[in-house]
């Protein structure tokens, strides 16, 4: 199976997007939303992408604007963090950027089962934001072939 193809088709065709939105970024506080969950119809699905993107310039002289994104793994009753407090200051308006994904181990962190979710976190640590906007985190994932050793599959799968 070629890393480029799902079920036979591209990775454009199969691609799929979540998302979590906020009309301001929270201040002094933290907003957590869900953006993904992971129904049985499903199956398993890989995140390929994390991006953000803001209505404004973001800007908070006297804190962070602070983002998290975590996985749940139902399986094990324990979070897989995908992207770690990054702070989303600055950027362009309006362009989206991707967050720097964690190096995946052995546990195969960005591939989720039937069960699993993904939530953002929002946290700003300050009284007042100089710039506050609109944000969205956008998820970028495609399913996983349900695929074993067989006569047709002489092999394991790419994702797990």
């Amino acid at each position: 199976m070629s890393a480029t193809t799902v079920y036979g088709r591209s990775i454009q065709e199969q691609l799929r997007v979540a998302e979590a939105k906020l009309t301001a970024f929270p201040v002094n506080t933290t907003s957590i939303l869900y953006a993904l969950t992971v129904p049985a119809a499903l199956g398993s699905i890989r995140v390929v992408d994390i991006q953000w993107v803001a209505s404004a310039v973001l800007s908070d002289a006297d804190g962070t604007m602070l983002v998290s994104v975590l996985a749940r793994d139902a399986s094990e009753g324990a979070d897989d963090t995908l992207v770690n407090a990054v702070n989303i200051e600055g950027g362009t308006a309006h362009i989206p950027a991707s967050f720097t994904l964690i190096t995946e181990g052995t546990e195969k962190e960005l591939t989720l089962d039937v069960g699993d979710s993904i939530r953002v976190t929002f946290t700003g640590n300050s009284a007042a934001i100089d710039t506050n906007g609109a944000v969205s985190v956008l998820v970028f994932y495609h399913p996983i072939p349900l695929e074993t050793a067989g006569d047709d599959i002489r092999h394991a799968t790419f994702y797990r």
